[in-house]
């Protein structure tokens, strides 16, 4: 497959998304090219040290490396392995600088702690941003299984936004509402859905709510539009 078909199956350009009608859409199709750019194409950067600070690790980023973990065990090795993808991360902003990297090294912390959810949930975005869907959404889907917090609802149901899996992005968004209401990811990833769904009330109320607990990216974006008030 080249790679222009396989641009066409998921979300990598979005100007692509819905396919608008020239000048009936244009509108929505500028907001969805502020707004999903940011938000859909940095599945990596999405987790970088920007992020709001959540109380007991719930901000959404993986906690660094703890100090507790006594040197030359397996545990010591993961962690160690999992700070040199996280660097991947920082280095670069907005973008994991090398996706590929980052997945050879979760492999090798994965192998020695097959049960780090942190190191699944960055492989997992890692694979979403190289286009692999079908690994990216399995490991997503094991973060989930060992460590059920909220933001890994949030990023699978990113993950299924990219997929144009817009049912089951909603109900994983739901989910991750559900656990924490302010879990601000979640709605503006929900409001990203509402808005490809042309529910335009419905993706006002979620981007304001995410400005309410910490991200304005959404609703800003949506009022410079003239979307949203």
């Amino acid at each position: 497959m080249n790679s222009h078909s396989t641009s066409q199956s998921r979300l990598p350009d979005v100007l692509l998304i819905g396919k608008w009608n020239a000048a009936a859409k244009h509108c929505r199709q500028a907001f969805l090219a502020v707004l999903v750019c940011p938000l859909l194409l940095s599945g990596c950067g999405l987790l970088t040290s920007s992020d709001p600070a959540k109380p007991g690790g719930q901000g959404g980023e993986p906690p660094p490396l703890t100090g507790q973990v006594k040197p030359a065990t397996p545990a010591h090795e993961a962690e160690t392995l999992y700070a040199k993808a996280n660097v991947l991360w920082k280095q670069n902003g907005d973008i994991c600088s090398d996706p590929a990297l980052a997945v050879h090294l979760l492999d090798q912390a994965i192998a020695v702690r097959p049960d780090y959810a942190d190191a699944y949930m960055r492989r997992g975005l890692a694979y979403s941003e190289m286009g692999r869907d079908e690994e990216a959404f399995a490991d997503l889907t094991q973060a989930i299984r060992l460590d059920p917090r909220p933001d890994r609802y949030a990023y699978r149901g990113l993950g299924l936004i990219r997929q144009h899996n817009l049912g089951g992005a909603r109900r994983d968004l739901n989910q991750s509402i559900t656990l924490d209401k302010s879990q601000y990811r979640a709605w503006n990833f929900r409001g990203v859905v509402n808005m490809m769904e042309d529910k335009d009330a419905e993706a006002c109320s979620d981007f304001k709510t995410g400005c309410a607990n910490g991200d304005c990216t959404g609703y800003a974006a949506a009022r410079k539009e003239g979307i949203c008030r």
